[in-house]
């Protein structure tokens, strides 16, 4: 796989795999506009790239590339927590330590995944899981 395009790929592959957890409310896709409605629950995603490690050098040597992955989600504040956790819990299972993202040529292999404390405003209560993928590319 090559680095040009690894985190492209790693983002497409992170959204695909959004896209199967059932009741996933709407998306607001990391790039694109998006006017979140009040009262209406939303996602919100992010691809963190975190840093690109030589593992092992010279020709066909090995570059590890760590990807901190981002849902975000946003409910109404009078909503009480246990929907949002719910799908916090869905979202934390669909990207469980073992699991495998791959797109076009590139894969990564989620490391570690975690749930962030509940944020109140007033208007919404977020809850975020942050997974970490590795994906290796040739140096």
């Amino acid at each position: 796989m090559p680095a040009t395009s690894i985190h492209t790929d790693i983002r497409a592959a992170f959204r695909t795999l959004l896209q199967t957890v059932g009741g996933l409310p709407q998306v607001a896709w990391e790039g694109r506009n998006f006017a979140p409605t009040r009262g209406t629950p939303y996602l919100s995603e992010t691809v963190q790239p975190v840093s690109s490690i030589v593992r092992a050098v010279g020709i066909g040597g090995t570059i590890a590339h760590t990807v901190n992955l981002t849902a975000t989600l946003h409910y109404p504040a009078a909503a009480g927590t246990l929907t949002i956790e719910t799908m916090a819990g869905a979202i934390m299972e669909a990207l469980r330590p073992g699991v495998s993202l791959t797109y076009g040529t590139s894969s990564a292999m989620i490391q570690r995944v975690e749930r962030n404390a509940a944020q109140q405003s007033p208007d919404w209560i977020s809850v975020a899981v942050v997974a970490t993928a590795v994906a290796y590319s040739s140096n």
